[in-house]
């Protein structure tokens, strides 16, 4: 791993464009541990979901398990 030179790969990770498998396999990674220290290294972020993304999985997630399954509003 080493150095960082940001491949359009990890660049595209970054930037939600590919998928972490797809990723890991174009980079010839099997560890999730290795692409976050790559992504650290060249100072590229983390996916992550957006705020309004992270509550509207966080309602369906507790509807699921406080309600059985059922639509809880």
């Amino acid at each position: 791993m080493g150095d960082c030179s940001p491949s359009d790969v990890l660049r595209s990770y970054a930037a939600w464009v590919l998928p972490r498998s797809t990723a890991m396999e174009r980079l010839g990674i099997d560890w999730y541990g290795d692409l976050l220290v790559m992504l650290n290294q060249c100072g590229l972020p983390r996916p992550q979901l957006s705020e309004a993304d992270s509550k509207a999985m966080d309602v369906i997630v507790r509807q699921v398990f406080d309600g059985g399954g059922r639509n809880v509003e």
